[in-house]
């Protein structure tokens, strides 16, 4: 079933700290280096390790202490070092990070689709670099198929069964499949926040400065199952009006205007939900609409066999994208659009006229702002530009 996307995927941008040199810079070196981090800042943060990351204590949590220019390195030093076992902690967190190939390994994906086929890239450079992780979250039990080199596990069966346990974000059963209780959470790291843009290329970031990787690429390693014929259904173009959040979500009324643009062009409109808003939107059919409900395995066949896809900003575009499917993605900001566009395939987004100054006001008024024809005129720039698949 096409589960609905409830974890916030913005929460890297409001994690404490994230946008701090100081803190990136201390977590990204750690005990051994903090002296110079602190040198270089006006800035001091007194921090508690992550739950994920220690097995106590919350996430980073950051304060900002004022100091005059003349401070001394060495009070920034003694600012930094409150008393009692953080520093060992700290130096463990470190450590945990250089695993060997021999290591039982486990990759805990998050719920959102999108989230998941994101991880998949951190799961496909373990393996190409001779790791052998066991993946669990229900996105890879569903796409088991398209992803026939993973091994997949089930959390009741391997209890306390792993050495290293590999989240991107805080999750229910990650810490009880841990021998020691505690996880790598990969959103408590700076290049989880940036630099780079995309949050497909920090996972490769990760994977290179984190995890010493030397064979790296941007796939996550999706194969086509024997029995799916790319294009099979020509001219089709799935269209996907729904998503986890409401906000982000374009208007119905819009989306069947489109719909009919399409059609008169020649081709395809497909409409795809998840199964729970079926209800919601079986009667677009007593107009001529085709609209389907299908299992995420299902869903991804008929992707992979259509032409196009167009939706709103969620996981269907990533899986899409995936696949080798050009997407045409609709963004209330263009924030969100530079770092959680498909990041695979050919693709286009289309954004709201920009005559708005503030971003809360973009994010109330996006959905009257972009226009049919505005998303039209988008498709027919993915349309025209030609593209092919682009797999690395």
């Amino acid at each position: 079933m096409v589960r609905s996307e409830r974890a916030d995927r913005e929460c890297y941008q409001n994690a404490p700290g994230a946008k701090s040199l100081a803190l990136n810079s201390l977590a990204r070196r750690a005990a051994g280096q903090a002296e110079s981090a602190v040198a270089t800042s006006g800035t001091v943060y007194l921090s508690a390790l992550p739950t994920c990351l220690c097995g106590a204590g919350g996430i980073w949590a950051a304060r900002t202490l004022s100091a005059p220019p003349q401070t001394t390195k060495a009070r920034y030093k003694a600012l930094l070092e409150p008393p009692g076992d953080w520093q060992p902690a700290l130096r463990s967190f470190t450590s945990s990070m250089k695993i060997q190939t021999n290591n039982s390994i486990a990759v805990v994906l998050p719920p959102p689709i999108g989230d998941s086929l994101i991880g998949m890239v951190l799961v496909n450079n373990l393996v190409r670099n001779g790791y052998q992780p066991v993946v669990f979250g229900w996105v890879a039990e569903q796409l088991a198929e398209w992803f026939p080199w993973v091994r997949v596990g089930r959390a009741d069966e391997y209890a306390g069964a792993f050495e290293v346990v590999i989240e991107l974000r805080p999750t229910a059963q990650g810490s009880t499949l841990a021998r020691s209780g505690k996880t790598l959470c990969l959103a408590d790291l700076p290049a989880y926040h940036g630099p780079k843009h995309h949050m497909v290329d920090r996972i490769v970031d990760i994977a290179v400065t984190t995890f010493q990787l030397q064979d790296v690429t941007r796939s996550n390693g999706l194969i086509l199952p024997p029995g799916v014929v790319r294009r099979a259904a020509a001219n089709r173009v799935v269209i996907h009006p729904t998503g986890s959040h409401p906000e982000k979500m374009w208007s119905r009324p819009k989306f069947l205007a489109l719909a009919r643009s399409l059609e008169r062009l020649g081709l395809k409109p497909s409409f795809l939900v998840a199964p729970n808003e079926f209800d919601a939107w079986r009667g677009i059919s007593a107009h001529g609409h085709e609209v389907n409900a299908l299992d995420l395995g299902d869903v991804a066949r008929w992707i992979a066999e259509s032409d196009w896809f167009i939706g709103n900003d969620s996981g269907l575009g990533h899986l899409a994208s995936s696949i080798g499917v050009p997407t045409l993605t609709l963004f209330m900001r263009r924030g969100l659009a530079r770092s959680w566009r498909p990041g695979w395939a050919p693709g286009e987004i289309v954004l709201p006229l920009n005559v708005v100054p503030s971003g809360k006001l973009k994010e109330r008024l996006w959905k009257q702002l972009l226009t049919v024809r505005r998303v039209m005129s988008g498709f027919q720039v993915l349309r025209k530009s030609n593209p092919t698949a682009l797999f690395r």
